[in-house]
């Protein structure tokens, strides 16, 4: 196999200086658990509950990897993700598929969102990052650009890259080469309580960011709602009411939102919240204040990550029925990917070894597993059509309608090319970031809204230039 890292000297040294600076910020769980960010386990290998490995799929490796790894990786080949440790009945499936075709050790790590950023970068300051880490959103951007990452697009055959959906595969793509294999994808939809909507008499649900705003008056003037709309603003969540009317985030190099709409629009979220129609804990919590006002059953109109509606079923109580939730696109909402990358610290063997790890978790029938218990669509097109179109799952889809529905918005979407991809581009989360508590702030009527896109334009260019 040929070394695409040689031109790091010492790699592992290289690592502890480069990244070992506080790189990224704003991770967020998004499996829909009730409890996020508060599990801490470290899982090893679990029990395998049976089913093929993968093995025989046919989707094959890339160029260059031979068996021979075996006797020179460092192991054993260890795996991280975030907030996953309410899937440990399950996901430790994984290492024992791994060790059942290939007899080498695979070892799951699991962090709380809130300590992942540190351990990570931590992990990475002592030269010995796991080999495989979970990332999503941008998050992953400065570290492939200072060398922390290996490209992918010749350890995994083209057959098997070829499943991953086009727009999934973009965005985990940075400077041309594939750093990221997608895991699962999850992206915003508008969801409204439907009793209240019927009450509107609407022909079709809003489409835009004016008839989102306007819609959100009427709940509160028309029907019984005490409010109108809330929304997530981490995970580039509040840029969807910009990004639906094409305002730049990034253009040129430079922030490219510094626009009199981007004002307008700022200045009417502003207004909506000063007049109660937006609760003023979407601008104060994450996202459990949000799910919770929405689950009560008070509020017309959400914008959510899907995942998110099994957090809104748990603070709602009765009324929060498949049937009660009306769940559609809106144009410019917030696509997230979680992936794996490879660590550039190991060498050659290990890469390869890793590399076969993660087509062992990304099989058919893992990504099958994973569709089945989480609430987030997998990025295998084969997955995604065997389980909206297969007689056999017909069961599967009667029992589990929301999230049969938001696989499907999510399908046409990404065929439609709909959704918001944000740059990858170093700095982008945590420019991102100052743009959220930027217009947070005038929202709730801390500055103007002229002064804080002015503020967030000049703090964003200071960060990607």
């Amino acid at each position: 196999m040929v070394d695409k890292r040689s031109h790091l000297p010492n790699r592992r040294e290289y690592m502890k200086g480069v990244l070992g600076a506080g790189l990224l910020t704003g991770l967020a769980g998004c499996t829909g658990n009730v409890s996020s960010g508060n599990d801490t386990s470290e899982g090893g290998s679990g029990d395998s509950t049976g089913g093929d490995s993968g093995g025989s799929t046919g989707e094959g490796s890339g160029s260059g990897n031979s068996e021979n790894w075996k006797d020179n990786a460092d192991l054993p080949i260890t795996w991280l993700t975030w907030n996953h440790g309410h899937f440990s009945d399950w996901l430790p499936d994984w290492s024992s598929a791994f060790e059942e075709e290939h007899g080498v050790e695979a070892k799951w790590l699991d962090r709380p969102a809130d300590q992942m950023v540190t351990f990570v970068q931590s992990r990475f300051q002592s030269g010995n990052p796991p080999n495989a880490i979970d990332m999503q959103s941008t998050s992953w951007v400065s570290f492939v650009d200072q060398g922390g990452f290996v490209p992918l697009d010749d350890l995994f055959s083209d057959e098997r890259l070829d499943k991953i959906p086009k727009a999934t595969r973009e965005f985990v793509t940075y400077n041309g080469k594939l750093y990221g294999f997608p895991h699962f994808q999850n992206m915003g939809y508008q969801m409204h309580n439907r009793p209240l909507y019927d009450e509107l008499g609407m022909d079709e649900v809003p489409r835009t960011t004016k008839e989102v705003f306007d819609t959100a008056e009427r709940y509160v003037d028309e029907t019984e709602a005490e409010f109108g709309l809330t929304f997530l603003r981490y995970g580039f969540g509040l840029w969807q009411f910009f990004a639906n009317e094409d305002i730049p985030l990034v253009e040129n190099g430079q922030a490219g939102f510094n626009t009199d709409r981007t004002v307008e629009i700022l200045e009417r979220l502003r207004q909506l919240t000063d007049d109660g129609v937006i609760p003023e804990i979407t601008w104060t919590s994450r996202k459990e204040g949000q799910a919770s006002n929405f689950g009560a059953g008070k509020t017309g109109m959400a914008l959510f990550q899907g995942s998110l509606y099994r957090n809104v079923e748990s603070a709602g109580g009765d009324w929060v029925t498949p049937d009660a939730l009306l769940m559609e696109n809106f144009e410019g909402a917030p696509f997230q990917v979680h992936a794996f990358f490879i660590s550039a610290t190991g060498d050659d063997a290990t890469v390869t070894g890793t590399s076969k790890f993660l087509e062992v978790a990304g099989n058919r029938e893992n990504q099958v597993q994973w569709q089945k218990q989480v609430p987030n669509p997998v990025s295998r097109t084969d997955v995604l059509d065997e389980f909206l179109n297969d007689d056999k799952w017909g069961d599967w889809r009667e029992s589990n309608p929301l999230l049969v529905k938001q696989t499907d918005i999510m399908t046409k979407a990404l065929e439609e090319e709909t959704l918001f991809i944000p740059p990858r581009i170093p700095g982008i989360t945590e420019a991102y970031d100052v743009l959220s508590r930027e217009f947070t702030n005038a929202a709730l009527g801390e500055q103007s809204a002229e002064k804080a896109v002015s503020n967030a334009a000049s703090e964003m260019n200071s960060i990607i230039q």
